[in-house]
């Protein structure tokens, strides 16, 4: 949901999904329905890293719902994080109607398949600010875009700041989790 090209978000390490989903509920919030997401991150030098040095995300995201499926292909930029933990960053999206030969160019053109994720996604609307609850093999997350103002609003309104912010993205907290779970 990345306004004007720039995505401004927080994200949330959540105990108990039911309890947030029945806050949102309770606050009118919108639900919007369920998506499954199939992320792709992409990346061109295995040795450094160079996506995840940088901070910033070249993502093939596949996803499903109840409408039929679509691809986007995203770039994040390198965010900058406030004190609360709000990320704000460039994000630049284009829906792709062959994801399979996205695949094929980008391997063709030196980038490798650096991570795959797997989550469930719940959406909510609320006071201009996209809810989403997501549901990882590593845990599960609640992640909130708009502006600025918009989410500490919704942050207070909805007393979410006993919540951890979790400044790490998705994919560093999966390769965290498969190697602590490494047989």
């Amino acid at each position: 949901m990345a306004n004007n090209n720039r995505e401004i978000e927080i994200k949330l390490a959540i105990d108990s999904m039911e309890k947030v989903i029945t806050k949102l509920k309770e606050v009118g919030a919108k639900y919007l329905g369920v998506v499954k997401q199939n992320d792709i991150l992409w990346d061109y030098s295995e040795e450094g890293k160079t996506f995840d040095v940088l901070d910033q995300a070249l993502r093939l995201r596949i996803e499903k719902d109840k409408k039929g499926e679509k691809a986007i292909l995203t770039f994040k930029g390198t965010p900058h994080i406030d004190k609360s933990g709000t990320k704000s960053r460039d994000e630049f999206n284009s829906e792709v109607s062959n994801p399979n030969s996205v695949i094929k160019i980008l391997k063709y053109i030196g980038f490798y398949e650096a991570v795959h994720l797997v989550k469930r996604r719940r959406v909510f609307s609320l006071d201009n600010v996209e809810c989403v609850i997501d549901e990882l093999k590593f845990g599960n997350y609640m992640e909130l875009e708009g502006s600025k103002k918009d989410i500490d609003k919704l942050m207070r309104r909805l007393n979410l700041e006993k919540f951890s912010v979790e400044l790490k993205p998705y994919h560093l907290l999966q390769c965290e989790w498969e190697k602590a779970h490494e047989k």
